[in-house]
């Protein structure tokens, strides 16, 4: 049926009703059984004229023809076949009590058949003729005194079934004796074959409680083997079982008793053979009109394990004393005996992870001994290795604590970055990060991977997150200070002279050659051309393996300019044309580019002393002079 079909105006027309409702009532009086049943038929239409098809059609019964109130529950019928419009159904309410004399009226809903379509409600409600009062005459309501004895009741013809609640009370008994008082008990008495009101038995356990009991012989629970059970709503809710396992089979030379719980949900169950169990509550079962339900169980399958509560959480086998504390979607595997998951969502203990943590929001823990908590981002968080700690917290790790943290490091790694990490061949310190803090054997490490571009920085920042650095050390140990130090005594292993770079302009002058101040008044240096210039300088640092050892320069100026010994042992480039040089000799700038040379006697060399040789070179020879720059 269309959307436009359920917009059309239905009718629902009552046809040979009587006759329909006379079928009952004959088969009632034939002697037969009482059929709470009567058939009903009618007429559907929509806008087209009188339907044909399969419809879905909804009954309830009302006390009044518009409002009032609903009577019994509701009928459904279906996928019912309508030819030409017509249809004819069953009906039941929920037995002929429901027909007491008063008025009813039949309020009906359609919709097309095997569609999920809401029910469309058909106008007017439809009067119940009095034909089906012949369920129940009203007679009924009354029976004489001794008009019913045992000659009139086959035997087992009366049960619970057959009696509304609350329709027999004591002033309907016939009994014998004393009329009863409180906590009477309803009794047999052979000898006049009647009932008798009694005290309360011994035995019985009364609603207001019980006096002077004794606990090892009188209690409440079975004494076979079967559970006990206590329900609620008639539901299982509490189920206790005595549970036994033998050893040794066939000889059974050993075993072992303990008590299963079960509580919460009907749907929460303890596997078969499971011992020392709990589930304490929990579980449930979630439904609507559309989808149907869909239950949410704890169950568990391992020995002395426990569910304190929550819902779908399971716990599986061999992970005997696993616990799940509560919350929802929580998994303990199999193999992991002795894990807890305290609660949270969706938080995993994997198989095989004996002794293992998880907890907060898909917390997973993959290895033995492993402590895992995860904060609510999305995604799951795992683990790495065996016995370890892993936090995930997006927010930081806030610790209050007046001792602050000791950690037994053990020549092992304290802080460390996941990036650039350690192999497996690092020992201790396979799969960290190469940079953090370590304690190494009499050492506190604070360490860098050898990854160019990696340093270590000391710096200051401000309220915007900007820094600035204090001091660095760099792949090389290259140390930087952005600020003055201050020393008891400094001593320098890395070279041997005092330099300070300069602009040379754009020639390139190699170690160990004479430069000197260049004539354009620019504050250059040039490589030396001329003997016994007294714009000496210098030399040019580095020659031979030997490296300034301290480097004056300032942030900003000439800091790439070329490094140039103005004090300490350097070697120079010397040229012993003239003369041979010996250690002790002064030396002045030579007429060869870049080279020195032993300086004259006289005033020729006044104001050009570039320093003393302090190695030896022969008479016409080029070469490398180690020599101690004392500019004169």
């Amino acid at each position: 049926m269309t959307s436009q079909h359920r917009r059309t105006a239905r009718s629902l027309v009552l046809l040979s009703l009587a006759a329909a409702l006379h079928t009952a009532a004959v088969r009632a009086e034939s002697g037969g059984p009482l059929d709470p049943q009567f058939s009903y038929q009618g007429r559907l239409n929509d806008a087209a004229g009188p339907a044909t098809g399969l419809f879905d059609l909804r009954f309830d019964l009302y006390n009044q023809a518009t409002g009032g109130g609903q009577i019994g529950s509701s009928a459904f019928r279906p996928a019912v076949s309508a030819t030409g419009g017509f249809f004819t159904v069953d009906l039941d309410f929920g037995g002929p009590a429901l027909f007491n004399g008063d008025g009813r009226w039949l309020e009906i809903f359609v919709r097309p058949a095997g569609t999920t379509a809401p029910y469309v409600r058909l106008d007017p409600r439809q009067r119940i003729a009095p034909v089906p009062y012949a369920l129940r005459a009203l007679t009924a309501n009354t029976v004489l005194p001794g008009s019913i004895n045992s000659t009139h009741l086959a035997p087992g013809s009366i049960d619970g079934s057959r009696l509304a609640p609350g329709a027999v009370d004591s002033s309907r008994l016939y009994t014998t004796g004393a009329a009863p008082s409180g906590g009477s008990v309803l009794t047999w008495d052979a000898p006049s074959g009647a009932f008798r009101w009694a005290a309360p038995a011994s035995q019985a356990w009364q609603l207001g409680g019980n006096a002077g009991t004794n606990p090892a012989t009188q209690f409440i629970g079975t004494s076979d083997n079967v559970p006990l059970v206590l329900r609620a709503g008639n539901v299982r809710s509490l189920e206790l079982r005595s549970v036994s396992r033998l050893f040794g089979a066939p000889f059974a030379t050993s075993g072992e008793d303990s008590m299963n719980l079960l509580a919460g949900s009907s749907y929460n169950t303890i596997s078969s053979g499971t011992i020392g169990a709990v589930i304490a509550g929990g579980g449930g079962l979630t439904w609507d009109s559309f989808f149907g339900s869909t239950a949410y169980p704890n169950s568990t399958q391992s020995d002395y394990s426990t569910i304190s509560g929550g819902r779908d959480n399971s716990l599986y086998g061999d992970s005997t004393g696993g616990v799940i504390g509560g919350g929802t979607g929580n998994r303990l595997f199999g193999g992991s005996p002795g894990s807890v998951i305290p609660g949270g969502e969706g938080n995993f203990i994997h198989f095989a992870a004996p002794g293992s943590f998880a907890a907060g929001t898909r917390a997973h823990a993959l290895f033995a001994g492993s402590f895992v908590w995860s904060d609510r981002q999305p995604g799951d968080f795992y683990n790495s290795a065996e016995n370890q700690c892993a936090i995930r917290a997006a927010g930081g790790l806030h610790l209050e604590s007046n001792k602050g943290i000791t950690q037994n490091a053990s020549d092992s790694p304290i802080i460390t970055r996941g990036w650039d990490p350690f192999g497996s061949s690092a020992g201790d310190k396979s799969g960290h990060g190469r940079w953090g803090l370590f304690m190494e054997p009499f050492n506190l490490v604070c360490g860098i991977p050898d990854v160019a571009g990696r340093g270590f920085e000391v710096a200051k920042y401000k309220t915007d997150g900007t820094r600035s650095a204090l001091f660095t050390v760099g792949q090389n140990g290259a140390v930087w200070s952005n600020s003055s130090a201050s020393f008891t005594t400094v001593t320098i292993r890395g070279g041997a002279d005092l330099a300070e770079p300069f602009d040379t302009g754009e020639e390139i002058i190699p170690p160990g050659s004479v430069v000197v101040i260049d004539g354009d008044g620019t504050g250059k240096l040039a490589r030396s051309t001329t003997a016994c210039d007294t714009r000496v300088a210098g030399v040019v640092s580095g020659a031979n393996g030997i490296h300034p050892g301290l480097c004056l320069s300032q942030e900003g100026v000439n800091e790439d300019g070329t490094k140039v010994a103005l004090t300490g042992r350097v070697y120079c480039l010397c040229d012993a044309a003239s003369a041979a040089i010996q250690p002790g000799d002064l030396l002045t700038t030579a007429a060869t580019p870049g080279h020195a040379m032993k300086a004259p006697r006289g005033d020729a060399a006044r104001g050009a002393i570039l320093g003393k040789a302090m190695s030896s070179l022969a008479k016409g020879e080029k070469g490398h002079v180690l020599i101690l720059v004392t500019l004169q």
